[in-house]
């Protein structure tokens, strides 16, 4: 597989996601360094990408203006990370399901909401397999 021209779009971020970005894509996977830099977290090597334990402000604003209630609806929370909107969804009311690609993610959100109603699950949709001049946004800087 050539990656000459491919280019790799991450903005904002956590210290090692272009080093882990990188070394997956050069071995043609393209989500494999999601694990990788969750995992160089939890052992303190970078910080802890995306870590935070309030839900996203901007999905707070959203669901507060529009009065958003589960009453007893599902939610899938899709690349939930470790847990913090999956948390607030649940607390909406909703039946919620956070997933995502990292199996340390999904560990680690377990142990910091150890009396959670979500249901985490570590899952992979697929992702298109990574060509030559494929451009992959990625929304890494969310704070």
């Amino acid at each position: 597989m050539r990656l000459e021209g491919t280019v790799a779009l991450v903005t904002g971020g956590s210290s090692g996601i272009g080093a882990a970005t990188a070394r997956a894509l050069a071995a043609g996977d393209a989500t494999g360094w999601f694990e990788q830099l969750y995992a160089a977290g939890a052992r303190g090597r970078v910080p802890m990408p995306w870590s935070r334990r309030d839900p996203h402000p901007l999905f707070v604003d959203w669901a507060q203006r529009r009065a958003v209630r589960g009453a007893g609806r599902r939610a899938v929370v899709v690349g939930c990370g470790l847990g913090a909107d999956a948390e607030y969804t649940a607390r909406l009311g909703f039946d919620t399901t956070g997933f995502d690609i990292s199996a340390t993610a999904i560990r680690l959100a377990g142990q910091r909401f150890p009396h959670t109603t979500v249901d985490y699950q570590v899952a992979d949709l697929g992702f298109p397999q990574h060509r030559e001049g494929f451009v992959m946004p990625l929304p890494v800087g969310q704070r």
